[in-house]
């Protein structure tokens, strides 16, 4: 897919995502809005930056970012 939709912050019971290999430039707004979540996989999606609230994805607890185009990491 070559984006994630908008809609996806409505899947509140969310607790794995994979969109490894998808050619993703961004996360929509919203996405850090899935508090269940607890694994991420966005290996290979040419991200070139996470939200700046990346962090208030609480239950985080996978997040794979292998072979992106990310500079610098929120803080």
């Amino acid at each position: 897919i070559p984006e994630i939709p908008e809609s996806i912050k409505f899947c509140k019971s969310l607790e794995i995502a994979d969109f490894s290999g998808n050619p993703l430039s961004r996360l929509p707004d919203g996405f850090t809005q899935l508090r269940i979540l607890a694994h991420l996989s966005l290996n290979d999606v040419s991200l070139q930056s996470l939200p700046n609230d990346i962090g208030n994805l609480a239950n985080l607890v996978t997040l794979e970012l292998r072979e992106n185009l990310l500079k610098t990491l929120p803080t």
